[in-house]
């Protein structure tokens, strides 16, 4: 049993981010995407939205808008026997790419990203996701040019550089820039390939 974290968007992509239950077995939530219409239902049976102790482990809203794209809104919905279902409003015609990745949050805590897509290209979450200037975020990315650099622009300017490994993953951490408190889009290019995310300054 793995417990929703919170919420990550890119263009015309959400990533799902989980982490484990004290004493659980860890892995990647078996999930269904499903589409009828314009709605995508994302169905995960082995999620919860609370840990073991009944505590919340999601803390955001059960209804979001993303800052920009096809995907109009999202819906967080939990039942006892279906799990977390995310409803994902607005895709008139693309369909859903999957992609799931394994990580580790800082040094010690295990953590996994469920992305659902409506376009090609690589996948990048910040986790965190913002901070004061100088706070460090952790990136966790797949899909990249194997061994190939990579630069995070932001704002008309190079905010941070690294590099995709062997299997096309990202692992860095990039630090919140001296810009302007509230959200701020920032591109990552790495060859032919580039991704839109965001973080927020304090």
């Amino acid at each position: 049993m793995v417990q929703l974290r919170g919420l990550r968007f890119g263009d015309d992509q959400i990533a799902f981010l989980f982490g484990l239950r004290a004493g659980g077995v860890y892995g990647i939530p078996a999930f269904t995407a499903e589409r009828e219409g314009d709605v995508v239902r994302v169905r995960m049976p082995g999620a919860r939205l609370r840990n073991a102790d009944g505590s919340p482990s999601y803390h955001g809203e059960r209804e979001v808008r993303p800052p920009e794209g096809r995907i109009a809104r999202v819906t967080i919905e939990e039942d006892a026997s279906e799990g977390v279902i995310m409803v994902l409003r607005g895709m008139r015609s693309a369909c859903p790419q999957t992609a799931v990745r394994r990580y580790g949050l800082g040094s010690t805590h295990p953590a996994a990203l469920v992305s659902v897509a409506f376009r090609d290209g690589p996948v990048v979450v910040f986790d965190p996701d913002g901070g004061a200037p100088g706070f460090p975020m952790q990136v966790v990315g797949l899909g990249f040019t194997p061994s190939a650099p990579v630069a995070f622009q932001s704002d008309g300017r190079t905010v941070w550089t690294s590099h995709a490994d062997a299997k096309g993953l990202l692992d860095t951490i990039m630090y919140v820039p001296p810009v302007a408190p509230g959200l701020h889009r920032v591109v990552i290019r790495n060859a032919a390939r580039s991704v839109a995310s965001w973080f927020r300054a304090e």
